[in-house]
């Protein structure tokens, strides 16, 4: 999938259209103990420009998404369309990130050494997206 980076133009018109208030984000690390999958639904609470469109990064394989409890359409380019904002808005997206050996978003590694498994992440926004 081809993903764009955020333009410092577009951050500002995304900011100057909506307002955040908060962040709500459950993590699931449980398919890590075996296998690769990292799962997390992420829960945004903001205010909007009524009527506005914009997006939201999310680089991850998106297994639902809804605006004020309606569907949104897949991402493209590691973007979910956000359009006919309301006044104050919900945006749920859950996600998985199954490939988690190559250190974008979440890191899996077994060490040979103990069988023990390890997960690494620095979670920038650039990388945090792919989670």
């Amino acid at each position: 999938m081809a993903v764009r980076s955020l333009r410092q133009e577009e951050a500002l018109e995304r900011a100057s259209l909506m307002s955040v208030s908060s962040y709500d984000i459950d993590i699931d690390l449980t398919d890590l103990v075996d296998g690769p999958a990292f799962r997390a639904v992420s829960t945004v609470r903001f205010a909007g420009t009524a009527g506005a469109s914009t997006f939201v990064d999310c680089c991850a394989e998106v297994v639902s998404a809804t605006l004020n409890g309606k569907p949104l359409p897949a991402a493209e380019e590691g973007r979910i369309a956000l359009a006919d904002l309301a006044e104050e808005n919900e945006l749920v997206v859950a996600t998985v990130q199954s490939d988690t050996a190559h250190g974008r978003g979440v890191h899996r590694a077994v060490d040979p050494g103990d069988d023990n498994v390890y997960l690494w992440t620095t979670f920038e926004p650039d990388e945090a997206r792919y989670a």
